[in-house]
């Protein structure tokens, strides 16, 4: 199998060693001129391209993606997240809809994470009969050093395109569909740049998330349990992630109504172990009793070659695979913290 990657940077780097662990071949693209072509058309034989990778910055992505079609109609086209910038998203449909052999798809990590399934799977075994109350999720870091470095600068989406997107993938998996397309059509009852946001949904499941690339941390109390080394317990104390720690904070938890919960905390033995960035756990709590898995994998590595079988074997154009829905979400709440004070809420209701 060919796979060529656009955009040689940190993460097409990291792909391209995934890509080689599993024996496939790989063909680099990047005007840096310190790859095998400076440009796609460069490119000799697309047609043979058995899927391309699209990780360069977002305001790139569809003028590549157009670049590609026109060499290779039907071809397999993944594209880091997000897609595109809000006005964007129609130029992103008329491509979809011009090009339909094409497969195209939009890089959504965790869709494919055994954590997230896990916790899904804790969630909807238990909601039946004790119904869901709560889903908290937050992604938080402190970005501010990669910033100044020109690694994850989004000055459209601004905070919302940094981790909303996985955020939002949780919570797809957490909720019932008619619930999560509830979620994503209205704005949140309470919102504030940062980014913290909360809706109460119909169905009376509360939808609390928060994510910050300062360093500000929303709901120390899920992982003060479980992340247990004595950096990020004063990092999770003092609610904040300080300038040039690479401390992420990952966690969702779901409260049921009966007081049970289950939680997933991604990266728990940061400080403690050198393999920390794949190894995760979900604890369910009932009744007294705990349940806990400990999950070893690595989330890029494996949702990327799920995502590459996925669109080198499915059939032409789908819509779910660009994940419009959620995008057009994060356009509004982009949209909307644009219009607020930094730190005061916004009550919508």
């Amino acid at each position: 199998m060919r796979i060529a990657i656009i955009g040689v940077g940190n993460i097409g780097r990291r792909y391209a060693g995934y890509l080689h662990e599993h024996g496939l071949d790989t063909v680099f693209v990047d005007s840096n001129g310190q790859c095998n072509h400076r440009r796609v058309v460069e490119v000799s034989e697309p047609g043979r391209v058995d899927a391309w990778i699209v990780s360069t910055p977002t305001d790139t992505h569809l003028g590549i993606v157009q670049e590609v079609l026109a060499q290779a109609p039907g071809a397999a086209v993944l594209i880091e997240k997000p897609a595109c910038h809000p006005a964007q998203i129609s130029t992103l449909i008329g491509l979809a809809t011009r090009y339909r052999d094409a497969r195209l798809m939009v890089n959504d990590v965790y869709a494919h994470s055994a954590t997230v399934e896990a916790l899904a799977s804790a969630t909807h075994g238990r909601s039946a009969s004790d119904p869901v109350r709560r889903i908290t999720v937050e992604f938080s870091k402190n970005r501010l050093k990669d910033m100044a470095a020109g690694r994850f600068v989004d000055q459209v989406y601004g905070d919302v395109g940094y981790e909303w997107f996985h955020m939002l993938s949780i919570l797809r998996a957490l909720l019932p569909r008619p619930d999560f397309d509830s979620f994503l059509n209205r704005l949140p009852d309470v919102a504030t740049a940062g980014v913290h946001a909360e809706t109460a949904l119909a169905s009376n499941i509360n939808i609390a998330l928060h994510s910050s690339v300062i360093g500000d941390i929303g709901f120390p109390e899920i992982g003060l349990r479980y992340i247990t080394a004595a950096e990020p317990q004063r990092h999770l104390r003092g609610c904040t992630i300080p300038y040039g720690s690479d401390f992420r904070y990952r966690v969702a938890a779901v409260d049921f109504q009966s007081g049970a919960t289950a939680t997933a905390v991604f990266e728990p033995h940061y400080g403690r172990t050198t393999n920390y960035k794949n190894q995760h756990l979900v604890e369910v709590r009932a009744g007294g009793l705990t349940e806990r898995h400990d999950i070893a994998e690595n989330h890029l590595r494996r949702a990327l070659l799920r995502q590459i079988e996925v669109i080198t074997t499915a059939g032409p154009h789908d819509d779910a695979r660009l994940r419009l829905s959620e995008h057009r979400h994060m356009a509004r709440l982009a949209d909307l913290l644009q219009l607020t004070d930094d730190r005061r809420p916004l009550n919508i209701a």
